[in-house]
């Protein structure tokens, strides 16, 4: 589905032939990433493992490095991308072209990270901190690239970072596929561990305590749980309690990655309208013999992937005249993985285990341990102070009637939220907002 009525995407792993002779077009498939799930588990020991997953490592970075054109790397200093440069710049005595976007902003920085692995690596390293006048440069852009709406805010720095390798190369390494490879979203352990303490209570009683749950206000709910987002994913909680087939992977949708609940939802739609498709999490995998990880791993592969990361680097690469090459998702690298056990990719609370003891052989571990971070951006303290101009000039109630889809009273209630501070509606006063510039850009 897209957004332009009559217009549709050809699905990952699909090959269209369209023909003269023959206007009707055929879509087949070429891969597909669901049967290594379903094989069946190699048993195999940890060195092995490591050994064969190296080598593949190995030929999947070698194959993409393969151009007449200077090729980079994405360089933040977490595991997934010291893995290419470690198994790249070991391989040869020229030293790669390694580029890394920092903030100033102390919690969304990684460049002092991808620093220290350059400098140990020995990479020739480009490094820019990002300013709030570029991020205003970059915001207006991106419904024009983007051509949908597209709500993950990491394709700020991403397309600032394709910028700053395109001055040098014309082609460069990106580490997306990794979390998705080795269970590195710390998602995955917190949907397993709910779905444990969902399996605690009786099944009995699982709807009425979900119904007691509701009736929990909000603020109390916070309180209690030590958790300013526990009143605004109450009703979820309790819908999830309530659902006799609940899964790890509606869990990992409903509760650990969508904004808004669907009651949320039906509170921000002005008018009901067609009813919405049903959404991914909830209908995947519901009678599955696959792990619970793997069930989730799967999802994203499926979904997460090809809709959001690699839409991001896709078009915040291709917007620069930089392209984007993805070692770890070589589909040998990938369908090997998906028959390891689940052992070896969340070992002892450890995500990504077997990728971390393998670029533990290149680089120091005390070099490389840090919690993890996303490739975030603190586009709410702009958006709150340096770019407040942004929500004056496209969340106005005249904007909002333009269209006349939402509900004014929710999206007043969403500013009012935001601007005072509230976490829980960061992302969607964001979503918001690039809406409103795509409708803007696209629609009048």
């Amino acid at each position: 589905l897209t957004i332009f009525e009559w217009t549709r995407k050809l699905a990952p792993g699909h090959i269209l032939f369209f023909s003269l002779e023959n206007p009707v077009p055929r879509i087949q498939p070429y891969w597909d990433p669901q049967p290594p799930y379903q094989a069946q588990k190699l048993s195999i020991s940890e060195p092995e493992a490591k050994k064969e997953m190296e080598s593949l490592l190995i030929k999947a970075c070698n194959y993409r490095m393969v151009a007449d054109v200077p090729v980079g790397i994405f360089l933040s200093g977490g595991y997934d991308s010291t893995a290419i440069t470690a198994i790249l710049q070991g391989q040869q005595t020229e030293k790669l072209k390694t580029f890394t976007i920092g903030f100033y902003e102390e919690s969304f920085n990684e460049a002092r990270y991808a620093k220290r692995v350059a400098d140990y690596l020995q990479t020739d390293h480009t490094e820019h901190y990002c300013t709030t006048r570029e991020a205003q440069e970059i915001i207006p852009e991106i419904p024009f690239f983007c051509d949908e709406p597209f709500g993950d805010a990491s394709i700020i720095p991403t397309t600032l970072v394709s910028r700053l390798a395109r001055k040098e190369v014309t082609v460069s390494l990106s580490a997306d596929g990794g979390d998705e490879m080795g269970g590195g979203y710390p998602k995955y352990p917190l949907a397993i561990d709910f779905m444990r303490r969902i399996q605690r209570i009786p099944e009995a009683m699982r709807p009425p305590a979900g119904k007691l749950l509701r009736n929990i206000p909000a603020g109390w709910l916070d309180r209690l749980m030590h958790n300013p987002a526990a009143g605004f994913k109450r009703d979820r909680i309790s819908e999830l309690m309530g659902d006799s087939r609940v899964t790890t992977v509606k869990i990992m949708d409903s509760l650990l990655s969508r904004v808004l609940s669907d009651a949320q939802i039906q509170r921000m739609m002005k008018d009901s309208g067609p009813a919405n498709p049903p959404c991914f999490g909830k209908e995947m995998l519901q009678d599955s013999q696959l792990s619970q990880l793997d069930q989730m791993l799967l999802a994203d592969y499926l979904t997460y992937l090809p809709d959001d990361i690699l839409c991001k680097v896709d078009r915040a690469s291709m917007s620069q005249s930089l392209e984007s090459r993805e070692p770890l998702l070589d589909h040998h690298l990938m369908e090997f993985a998906a028959t390891l056990p689940d052992s070896l990719k969340i070992h002892g609370g450890q995500k990504k285990y077997l990728l971390k003891q393998i670029v533990h052989d290149y680089v120091p571990e005390e070099l490389m341990e840090r919690p993890k971070m996303g490739f975030g951006v603190p586009v709410a303290a702009w958006l709150r102070n340096d770019l407040k101009y942004l929500s004056e000039e496209y969340m106005n109630p005249h904007d909002f009637e333009r269209h006349g889809l939402f509900n004014l009273e929710f999206t007043r209630e969403i500013m009012q939220e935001f601007f005072s501070g509230n976490k829980n509606y960061e992302v969607i006063f964001w979503y918001l907002l690039i809406f409103q510039m795509w409708y803007t850009k696209w629609m009048d």
